[in-house]
């Protein structure tokens, strides 16, 4: 499987997350059809991915494992310190995308370092009390922003 569709679903499923978290909030159905899509996104990263060869693929792989999590939510399983793993893997792979990227500046590397910043900000509101003014609106911005420079580079 190619990269670039890897790079494709993401870009779509940031747009689709941002959408949903902007507009629609805690609809409980739109949540099950972003974990169902969550998961297809997730397979497909982990499938593009192969090998990890770069930090930035690295970074991709996590984000791939992570977001195939979500099957523990469409389940209803949860455990003792569930949030903290989904949060520290979600820090990780935003950490890894951002140290992985290439000198160059494209409208894809614009996104990747944004999908970084919101890898990492979604991982820290699992951990603690960010207290930003607005963050879900924050997060949303970033996850559209990002998923359509990933699409246009």
């Amino acid at each position: 499987m190619s990269k670039k569709l890897g790079y494709v679903f993401l870009g779509i499923y940031l747009i689709v997350w941002g959408v949903v978290m902007a507009a629609l909030g805690g609809n409980a159905t739109v949540w099950v059809a972003l974990d169902i899509f969550s998961i297809i996104v997730g397979v497909i990263l982990l499938v593009s991915q192969p090998g990890a060869k770069s930090l930035e693929r690295a970074g991709l792989t996590v984000l791939g494992v992570l977001f195939i999590l979500a099957i523990l939510h469409l389940l209803g399983v949860s455990f003792a310190y569930l949030g903290v793993i989904l949060a520290i893997l979600s820090i990780v792979a935003g950490v890894l995308i951002l140290l992985g990227l290439p000198a160059k500046g494209t409208a894809k590397k614009i996104g990747l370092i944004l999908l970084g910043i919101w890898a990492i900000l979604l991982g820290l509101t699992g951990i603690v009390t960010l207290g930003i003014s607005g963050l879900t609106v924050i997060l949303a911005a970033l996850a559209i922003v990002a998923g359509i420079l990933i699409l246009i580079g």
